[in-house]
């Protein structure tokens, strides 16, 4: 048996991350109904530049996600709980980047619908995501269990 552990929780972290980014784009232009044609040549140019803008922005959720996930699986609940914490957890880190984000650029703090309303598609992304990765989570639950058992060994 190999060791996991702890590198297979970042991998699935980022990897969870790298995919809600490929797909917030398309999310987004949905979401505020600018893909009204899948192939119109304006596509490609906006695509990239919402993949691009949410890779920078959404680096501080994946090392937010780091931490809360690295918590999260040490706690001694069943593996359904941690997924259902980790499905909670992830839409309010969501937030509090965009609350970090917005007090950062605009310098006042002010806090509008607007604003959060830029993220509903990033939330509805990375739930989808998190959802379609389900049995990647419970396995790597069960691994870390594993390595902790054969540690205490």
């Amino acid at each position: 048996m190999t060791k996991v552990g702890k590198p297979d929780m970042y991998k699935y972290t980022f990897f969870t991350w790298l995919i809600a980014n490929l797909i917030h784009p398309v999310v987004a232009m949905i979401y505020f109904g600018e893909l009204s044609d899948f192939f119109d040549s304006g596509f490609v140019p906006i695509y990239f530049f919402i993949f691009i803008y949410s890779l920078f922005i959404s680096s501080v959720s994946l090392l937010i996600s780091f931490l809360f996930l690295s918590i999260l699986l040490k706690l001694k609940i069943t593996d359904w709980g941690k997924f259902l914490c980790w499905f909670i957890i992830t839409p309010l880190i969501i937030v509090v980047n965009l609350v970090v984000f917005v007090v950062m650029a605009d310098g006042n703090g002010r806090w509008t619908f607007g604003d959060a309303e830029i993220g509903i598609p990033a939330m509805i992304t990375v739930v989808a995501v998190i959802f379609a990765r389900y049995n990647y989570f419970i396995r790597m639950c069960h691994e870390s269990r594993v390595v902790k058992a054969d540690e205490e060994c």
